[in-house]
């Protein structure tokens, strides 16, 4: 399953005050680290997928995990103040859109999204991966998914580029401990997600039966 790097994306109605405040903060950063003043006016907000832990996850009601941190050390450098919510990924998407919020944190480059969104240099780089049950036979990458049930998130890339495939039969799973429950009961085939994530579930969760079956390569990188 490909993969691609992860960034930061805004709507291409927000452009030039997204790329206005990316710019700043970049100068700042490289420049003279520290020398913002006090951060004024209202909140950009910044919209991160709740599923995906480590990376962006919600820890005591608050969004928490590395790409987090990392958008996090921008704020110090930024003339307005930034708060980052993690929620449902497909909602995210629709409230950016709707001009709501003001961009997503960690999302893949695809042509239709480059249409919607402008994207920042990569924050981390995602590689998808097929996880099956243990006692299932390998799977050769997505073209080995046609005929199976295959559990996705909703709103992520893997359901955007499985769906062109009449004969991958989709499931849409509401976070991946549920998907990987749902396979290790045999009412999946698969489950395909980010293979940093995957692992991270099965390992907090101590869910042993489940093995990744599928090495991903990553995809490219996106546009600024």
């Amino acid at each position: 399953m490909p993969g691609a790097d992860h960034g930061v994306a805004a709507t291409r109605a927000r452009r030039r005050a997204r790329a206005a405040a990316c710019a700043a903060a970049a100068a700042l950063v490289l420049a003279a680290p520290g020398a913002a003043g006090a951060a004024t006016g209202p909140p950009l907000l910044f919209l991160g997928n709740r599923n995906i832990p480590p990376v962006v996850f919600v820890e005591d009601g608050a969004a928490a995990g590395v790409a987090v941190d990392l958008v996090r050390a921008l704020a110090p450098h930024l003339s307005r103040p930034l708060e980052i919510r993690a929620m449902d990924w497909s909602a995210a998407q629709v409230l950016v859109r709707r001009g709501e919020a003001d961009a997503l944190v960690q999302i893949n480059p695809t042509d239709e999204r480059r249409r919607l969104y402008d994207f920042s240099e990569p924050l981390l780089e995602t590689r998808f991966s097929i996880f099956v049950r243990r006692d299932s036979i390998a799977v050769p990458g997505a073209a080995g998914l046609r005929g199976l049930s295959v559990g996705v998130e909703a709103g992520g890339l893997p359901e955007q580029v499985l769906s062109r495939d009449p004969a991958v039969r989709l499931e849409r799973i509401p976070d991946f401990f549920t998907g990987f429950g749902l396979l290790a009961a045999y009412d999946l085939d698969a489950v395909v997600v980010d293979g940093r994530v995957g692992s991270y579930v099965l390992a907090t969760h101590g869910i042993r039966n489940i093995t990744v079956t599928s090495p991903s390569r990553p995809r490219g990188r996106p546009s600024p």
